[in-house]
């Protein structure tokens, strides 16, 4: 009887599936002749996204203190007193057990479980979904491999903190308390998701009247399949496409991460680390475009709980840097396997079904660029960088995504996340 009465409470929390657009204009306007109507978000939508971060809390505080006291503290524990080498390879192993055999299982099935019981429609919820496996793996690799920040680990409920926030907070490092962000500060968050809120409505607004191709001409029309042909990657009209879908994206992921740390702000006025330090317009290199401001988020649980234990075990830098863009892919594959999956089985045909291992690709792509830029950078930059504006060359250097972008973001469009997204913004519509 509880479990039913646990199921049917949180149905009823996403009872509406929020994937039909049936708002009403709240204002009218004419432009060039045509009239267009301005629709407003539908809050609701928020709230289901709040649930379903609120969900799985429960099982991010569960993993937290599991992991605690079965990796961390012994791993503690050992540290202080020596002990004989078999000891310490017993431990490693059930280390191992837990972590590999159990806990990070556990963290990339429950949200597909989830899914199911609760039958979620809209897809920016079901994305949602996999914020537990975001955190709760590649934590699990840092109690591991011992490579979690240091305040972190000083007490449980500094650990319980770490694994309930995706976004990561500035700890003091003498005293190990999370840092106050000021007033000012705090307004500054606030008007940074408020500006890529409205950016995203109306780059939304203006790529779903043109279905994302707005340059007509372009070869590459069905985004959601790979294109291997170069005539067709490096195509100008297809290269516009993708530069407008990688600034849709941008925009997207920017508000969605700023309003994610804006919640965690508000809880307690603690500060957080950055989230986007403009890559699209400010950067001069690759390295520093992936490494130093593209979603640093996503780039510290990466650097953490991939890059750090992966260099522990491969000869050279180069390798572990390449092994870390692979668990990249194999991390947005697994979103992606979240935001497109049915509600049941009896569905499944009807649902749009991403191609596997293409956000891998992407992420190869794209890891392949910036190890040729090692040798070839100094070069490179000397004659270029030297006499180009850093907002150009900025945008040079993002042509070397730009032709395969559709490997990232062409499920989004053709699996109509964008289109459920526009539910969550205002969104201005041609009227008949």
């Amino acid at each position: 009887m509880t479990n039913n009465f646990i199921v049917s409470f949180l149905q009823s929390l996403f009872a509406d599936e929020m994937t039909t657009e049936d708002r009403e204009p709240l204002y009218t306007f004419t432009f060039f002749e045509k009239e267009y109507g301005v629709l407003a978000p539908k809050l609701a939508l928020w709230q289901q996204f709040v649930y379903m971060i609120l969900i799985q809390v429960v099982f991010q505080v569960a993993a937290a203190i599991i992991n605690y006291r079965f990796l961390v503290q012994p791993r503690r524990n050992k540290k202080r007193n020596s002990t004989t080498n078999n000891n310490n390879n017993n431990n490693n192993n059930n280390y191992y057990l837990l972590g590999w055999g159990v806990v990070i299982p556990l963290a990339c099935w429950i949200p597909h479980g989830l899914l199911k019981v609760v039958h979620i429609g809209n897809r920016v919820v079901k994305l949602a979904a996999g914020n537990l496996a975001n955190v709760v793996v590649f934590r699990t690799i840092e109690a591991m491999y011992d490579t979690s920040p240091h305040s972190v680990e000083q007490s449980l409920s500094n650990y319980i903190t770490y694994y309930t926030s995706l976004v990561q907070f500035e700890w003091d490092q003498q005293t190990h308390t999370r840092k106050k962000m000021t007033g000012t500060e705090l307004l500054q968050s606030i008007g940074m998701v408020l500006l890529f809120f409205h950016l995203s409505s109306l780059l939304l607004s203006f790529q779903l009247q043109h279905n994302f191709l707005y340059f007509l001409e372009s070869p590459v029309t069905e985004l959601h399949l790979y294109h291997f042909s170069l005539e067709d990657l490096f195509h100008w009209h297809h290269l516009a496409n993708n530069y407008l879908l990688m600034l849709t994206i941008y925009a997207v992921l920017n508000f969605g991460f700023r309003f994610t740390a804006l919640g965690e702000q508000l809880k307690g006025g603690y500060a957080t680390k950055p989230i986007f330090l403009n890559p699209v317009f400010g950067t001069r290199s690759l390295s520093e475009f992936w490494g130093k401001r593209w979603n640093l988020t996503i780039h510290n649980i990466l650097y953490r709980g991939a890059f750090l234990p992966l260099r522990r075990f491969v000869p050279t830098t180069i390798v572990a840097v390449f092994g870390t863009f692979v668990a990249s892919g194999l991390l947005h594959d697994y979103a992606w396997s979240l935001t497109f999956a049915s509600s049941n089985k009896e569905e499944e045909e009807e649902f749009f079904q991403p191609t596997f291992w293409k956000l891998t690709a992407f992420f190869l792509w794209n890891g392949a660029f910036m190890l040729l830029e090692r040798p070839l950078g100094p070069l490179l930059y000397k004659y270029i960088g030297t006499y180009l504006p850093t907002i150009l060359l900025s945008t040079l250097l993002g042509l070397t995504a730009v032709p395969v972008m559709h490997w990232y973001g062409g499920d989004w469009v053709t699996g109509g996340y964008f289109a459920d997204l526009s539910l969550a913004c205002w969104k201005i519509v041609p009227l008949e």
